[in-house]
Formats: C-alpha cells, sequence, structure tokens
C-alpha cells in the first residue's frame, strides 16, 4: 500500500476494515477503532513519516483478523471507491 493510498483512505469517508461510513481525518471507523488495543490505538496518532503507515498497516491486520475479514478490503487493486474525490 503506497504512502499516497494511505493518505486517500485517511481522508476518506469510508472506513478500510468494514466499509462502514467515517470521519475524514480518521484511520477508522469509531467500532473499529475501540476494538483495536489501548496501545495500537494510541500508534496511530504518529505522524505520517513517522511512524503511521507502520502502525496503521498492523491495526488493519488485527482488525481483518479479529472479524475474520479479507485483508485490506480495498483490495490489492487499490480500489478508491468511497474515497473523497474518487467516486
Amino acid at each position: 500500500m503506497t504512502e499516497d493510498f494511505r493518505w486517500r483512505l485517511f481522508f476518506g469517508n469510508k472506513c478500510p476494515s468494514c466499509q462502514k461510513a467515517k470521519r475524514p481525518r480518521t484511520a477508522f471507523c469509531k467500532l473499529c477503532f475501540l476494538a483495536l488495543p489501548v496501545g495500537m490505538r494510541g500508534k496511530l496518532w504518529l505522524h505520517f513519516r513517522q511512524g503511521y503507515e507502520a502502525a496503521f498497516d498492523q491495526c488493519l491486520e488485527f482488525l481483518a483478523v479479529k472479524f475474520n475479514r479479507e485483508r485490506y478490503k480495498y483490495g490489492a487493486t487499490g480500489s478508491t471507491e468511497g474515497i473523497r474525490g474518487q467516486n
């Protein structure tokens, strides 16, 4: 997943884990965020290029396992459905 794609997910309006609505400038919807362990949640406050990317990937993997979901619902094709400015 490229930095640009993560950036678009961050500003998008769909949760990359469950595809439900989320607020722009958040990594996940409230329910997915609260499903993360506290230590993982804290790492999502890191800045881009200062650890956010690794934290985001780790959280997405955790949620995929926890909820038995396909990893990266946006898929290897890089679909941008639900990402602001890409609809």
